[in-house]
């Protein structure tokens, strides 16, 4: 069994899968990462977004599940989290930064900018 890892941070509904990655496409790309789970269901969507650095030792990172919850509208629900790769540690794993808060506010910001929120 693994260790706890950040809380779960977003509720997104969105109209289906390409409507959610929509919100993500301009500013936190795709790339691999290591996994997160969220009730022992790897997550789904992975997205990061470099840093000023542009290292890979330091990077934002999300990670969504779609969920089997569908509101009144069909639309679909994702819950996620936010993180921060602050460096390496034993030479191979991401550290990641103990100050989650300041991450679920840094990619909140991002997500507005794109225009695509409805409502919060």
């Amino acid at each position: 069994m693994g260790e706890k890892q950040e809380p779960l941070s977003f509720i997104v509904i969105a109209k289906n899968d390409q409507q959610f990655i929509d919100l993500f496409e301009k500013s936190y790309p795709k790339a691999p990462m290591i996994p997160d789970f969220w009730n022992a269901k790897v997550h789904d969507f992975g997205f990061e977004k470099e840093t000023n650095l542009n290292s890979p030792r330091m990077r934002h990172h999300a990670r969504f599940w779609k969920t089997n919850y569908i509101v009144k509208n069909g639309y679909n629900i994702y819950v996620g989290t936010a993180s921060f790769d602050s460096g390496i540690k034993w030479g191979i794993a991401h550290k990641i930064n103990p100050d989650i808060d300041t991450e679920r506010e840094f990619l909140y910001k991002d997500l507005q900018k794109t225009g695509m929120i409805e409502d919060v």
